[in-house]
């Protein structure tokens, strides 16, 4: 559940939402803290949304690709848009963003083997 939904079913008074998972309160619903303010530790999970290109496309392309989308995203309606669905845009250069590709998969491949977790 999104956190426009979730501050609806909230306000409703159908559910309590004990924390949200991301390092910062979620504007739809600031009066919720965060996992960590609430006294778990190590427990932010962000969903994230990125744009990539085949490996070897040139450097041109990709940033002129990383501006568009920034272009994009800056525009009024949809910024709207997307903040109405509970959704921030966090951007960055594409460098900026395969480092951090780089550092969740280092993170959910500890969590792999620290769960046990085999494929079947």
């Amino acid at each position: 559940m999104g956190a426009p939904a979730a501050a609806g079913q909230a306000e409703a008074g159908k559910v309590r939402p004990l924390a949200v998972l991301s390092d910062t309160r979620a504007p739809a619903l600031p009066k919720v803290p965060t996992a960590r303010e609430a006294g778990v530790e190590n427990f932010a999970v962000d969903l994230w949304y990125g744009v990539l290109a085949p490996a070897g496309t040139a450097s041109g392309i990709v940033n002129r690709l990383n501006n568009e989308i920034h272009k994009a995203l800056g525009a009024p309606d949809i910024t709207q848009k997307l903040s109405a669905a509970g959704i921030e845009p966090k951007l960055s250069t594409p460098e900026q963003f395969a480092s951090f590709i780089r550092s969740e998969t280092v993170r959910y491949a500890k969590v792999i083997r620290d769960a046990g977790i085999k494929l079947e």
